[in-house]
């Protein structure tokens, strides 16, 4: 609740400053149908948590936002979005809400915003290994670059974008009170040349919380020491955590190297991704590691086309550095790394029962048997995403084949296979200057079973305030 409290004050705040820009208002209503058992698996997956599993549900919502677009040095921003679920007992919820401080190379922001931090193809995707928009919008703490800015004496040929952040989980986990430690850095380097190349580097770890677990758990560290342990993935003081976090680092460390190449000619842009995923040490300490994420991009300059952009993806996450973890002095095997589970945080990496990395490894909303942790993390998955124009409707759309084998601990044997499509559109000032967003998606397959189902978003825009001079 102080939380809440923190993150609304932080909102409102701005408006008392006559400079800021002034807002619109946005007036949303949802449907949704289907048949099977659940919604198919791209109507709930990578929507930053707006859907349940329910085939049939309704919701309504406002949004409010403002975004300073003037030459002034100081740019202020806000921004909150609440809606209900009419078949939920939940109330009105907060899918956004914080206040932004920009200047030209730094950004500050408090609250819940969306991000994209990765160097996947932002429209196209299944979203980084790590980090996707897969799970609600978590509260934080965020410094940040705007972006890829310049970094000084080079003109433009070489750029940084990085990021620092702190945040809370939410409470009703296994452990509760949990932090969120999270930076990436990435440098670009090549300017307005023909060919670019970045590479970066992302780190998440959840550390603090009270855990019931007292071997385990218990009250964890969460002073200025431990803080600095968690940030440079330094070992826990053995006087107040167990052995393993002692051995290891202190916290459960996650995270990607990123590398790209962008090649641009004359009628299209060309790009190609590789992103690692590491759960451990034993991921962390190799430069290329068997498991992670290829993708190539081709993005067409002219965008009046049937298909514009195209994107081709394989993800991997079935090493895991091997299937034994075993550190004995006779064996030393670093394997079975067990993606998005942890032993102390057993609600794993997930936020409210959705991955906060890959949508491929399955949340713990799809379990048939409640279970909070992932079931489903060892996946080969093949991706194409399209999109374009039909007349003067934009539209873009998902084909997505997956072999899913469980977990080392719990294998899926036979693995169960899994096709999933998706195809979103919208139909801008249908009626009286409503937007209609239409997403229909379907699944045939023994991993998520065989569904069919649309999502309706109607969205009415206002603008009722001046705009200052």
């Amino acid at each position: 609740m102080k939380k809440n409290i923190f993150f609304l004050f932080l909102f409102l705040s701005p408006l008392v400053y006559s400079q800021i820009s002034a807002p619109s208002i946005d007036i949303y209503a949802g449907a949704s149908a289907g048949i099977g058992d659940t919604k198919p698996y791209w109507n709930i997956s990578n929507q930053q948590g707006y859907y349940t599993t329910d085939p049939f549900a309704g919701m309504l919502g406002f949004a409010v936002e403002a975004i300073d677009s003037s030459d002034s040095y100081i740019h202020f921003d806000y921004g909150i979005d609440m809606y209900s679920r009419f078949q939920q007992n939940e109330g009105l919820l907060m899918q956004k809400g914080y206040a932004e401080v920009r200047i030209p190379f730094l950004v500050f922001w408090a609250g819940k915003k969306e991000e994209i931090i990765g160097n996947q193809d932002t429209s196209l995707s299944i979203g980084s290994t790590v980090w996707s928009w897969n799970a609600r919008l978590m509260p934080k703490l965020v410094l940040a670059t705007p972006g890829y800015v310049d970094i000084p004496f080079t003109k433009g040929y070489a750029e940084i974008n990085g990021s620092l952040s702190h945040g809370w989980f939410e409470e009703d986990r296994y452990v509760e009170d949990v932090y969120l430690h999270q930076k990436h850095l990435h440098l670009r380097f090549g300017g307005d040349f023909f060919i670019n190349g970045s590479l970066g580097l992302i780190h998440f770890a959840q550390w603090a919380g009270n855990s019931p677990d007292t071997i385990f758990g218990g009250e964890l560290p969460s002073d200025l020491d431990a803080y600095r342990r968690v940030f440079f993935a330094k070992k826990g003081d053995s006087a107040t955590v167990n052995i393993n976090e002692a051995k290891n680092s202190l916290g459960n460390h996650l995270g990607s190297r990123n590398y790209r190449i962008d090649l641009r000619a004359k009628k299209f842009t060309f790009s190609f991704y590789y992103q690692t995923v590491f759960d451990d040490n034993s991921g962390r300490s190799k430069e290329f590691h068997k498991d992670g994420l290829m993708g190539v991009s081709v993005a067409m300059k002219e965008r009046n086309q049937i298909v514009n952009r195209v994107v081709l993806e394989y993800l991997k996450t079935t090493y895991q550095s091997g299937p034994v973890h075993d550190l004995s002095d006779s064996i030393k095997l670093k394997g079975n790394d067990n993606y998005f589970n942890n032993y102390i945080y057993r609600n794993g990496w997930t936020y409210k029962g959705m991955t906060l990395g890959t949508p491929l490894i399955t949340s713990p909303i799809f379990n048939e048997n409640g279970d909070a942790s992932v079931l489903n993390n060892r996946v080969l998955a093949f991706h194409l995403g399209l999109q374009g124009m039909l007349g003067k409707i934009n539209y873009r759309s998902f084909f997505t084949y997956s072999i899913n084998k469980g977990t080392y601990f719990i294998p899926i044997d036979p693995s169960k296979q899994q096709f999933s499509w998706y195809l979103e559109t919208m139909f801008p000032s249908l009626w009286k200057g409503i937007d209609l967003k239409v997403m229909l998606a379907a699944d045939i397959g023994q991993m998520y079973g065989n569904n069919l189902g649309v999502n309706l978003l109607f969205r009415k825009t206002f603008n009722p305030f001046p705009v200052r001079k």
